[in-house]
């Protein structure tokens, strides 16, 4: 009988009963398989890193609950929780082949808090309010967590967390997946962060912002990209705020136009974009020798002329300069940004 009660040892008991890792162990062991996955998916093998992906989530959920963590730091115990659900978010992102949830440059903005996550910890760069309700509850059952983060990690300590939650007023990475030190998300190494306003398009009530994005014209008809896409984000006072949406890359490629023919809708409401505020649009290419994507131009429209209709947008070189104090032409031609806005109607429900 003895035997047969181990066979049905949960793998969270198996967990409570091993040895105990130190911090410190634990933070490397989790710091070296989390750099691993996120190359693995920078390359491509998106298989392969989305089932470790999965299997890291599990490993770090596992930990939270059925480790001793009463020397864990509220900080510390909320982070790796956000963890391991962003690593499942990931994960299940990448198996239905999605491209607006958590995506690599996500991935690639959380190795700072894995590499202090138990070394005085730092905020989370992701806003897990911005993401699909269905898909964080999904996320949160699969690895057995409470639908309210950070309400109960087996024997964590966690009497300061509402004080910490308010404390840690998570912000939103907005990162660029260029690397070049011209672009937003990377300029003299730092990031740029901001926090989603107001209510989300799916609220009832809100007004919704989205494109149709037709074409962008750039004068070079010869030119070949892999992966054109274009990335949208909401800036307002010379800082992004918001989550970033992506196009699919560009469907084809005639004469002087890439053609994306495919439709986009930001995280923020319209009453929730602030006046003075603009939404960029980055134009976007894989560069196979630098593994890594880069901009190739950018424009910009104004919070004010967002109006339902075609429209079309000027382009201009990089570096993208969000306070737009220096804009200068990407060509001369009448080569354009082809969108359309899409303002959805007051009280639907998206």
């Amino acid at each position: 009988q003895r035997e047969e009660a181990r066979g049905r040892i949960s793998r969270r008991e198996a967990v409570r009963m091993a040895p105990q890792m130190t911090k410190q162990a634990l933070g490397n062991k989790w710091l070296k398989e989390y750099k691993n996955v996120v190359e693995m998916d920078g390359w491509g093998q998106r298989e392969e890193a989305r089932e470790i992906y999965a299997s890291l989530a599990t490993t770090i959920a596992n930990t939270i609950i059925g480790h001793d963590c009463s020397s864990w730091t509220e900080r510390e115990a909320v982070n790796a929780e956000r963890l391991a659900i962003c690593l499942g978010l990931r994960s299940a992102e990448i198996k239905r082949g999605g491209m607006h949830g958590i995506n690599l440059t996500n991935m690639k903005a959380l190795v700072p808090v894995v590499e202090q996550l138990f070394k005085g910890g730092q905020k989370f760069p992701i806003d897990l309010k911005s993401v699909d309700a269905e898909d964080l509850e999904a996320a949160k059952a699969s690895l057995n967590l409470p639908q309210e983060a950070g309400v109960s990690r087996g024997r964590c300590d966690t009497k300061t967390l509402q004080a910490k939650q308010q404390d840690d007023a998570v912000e939103t990475i907005i990162n660029s997946d260029d690397e070049d030190e011209n672009t937003p998300g990377n300029r003299k190494g730092k990031s740029f962060f901001g926090s989603p306003d107001g209510a989300k398009p799916g609220k009832a009530g809100a007004r919704s912002v989205g494109f149709e994005v037709a074409k962008i014209g750039l004068k070079d008809e010869s030119i070949s990209l892999v992966d054109p896409t274009i990335s949208a984000y909401v800036v307002a006072g010379g800082k992004i705020t918001g989550v970033q949406v992506d196009t699919k890359p560009a469907a084809r490629h005639l004469a002087k136009y890439f053609h994306f023919d495919d439709e986009i809708t930001m995280t923020q409401c319209l009453d929730a974009i602030a006046p003075g505020s603009v939404i960029v649009f980055e134009f976007k290419h894989f560069k196979k020798d630098k593994n890594k994507m880069s901009t190739k131009c950018w424009g910009f429209i104004e919070r004010e002329d967002l109006k339902n209709g075609p429209m079309v947008l000027e382009l201009y070189k990089k570096p993208v300069d969000l306070k737009r104090k220096k804009l200068s032409l990407f060509t001369v031609k009448p080569l354009y940004l082809h969108i359309a806005v899409k303002i959805g109607e007051a009280g639907a429900v998206h």
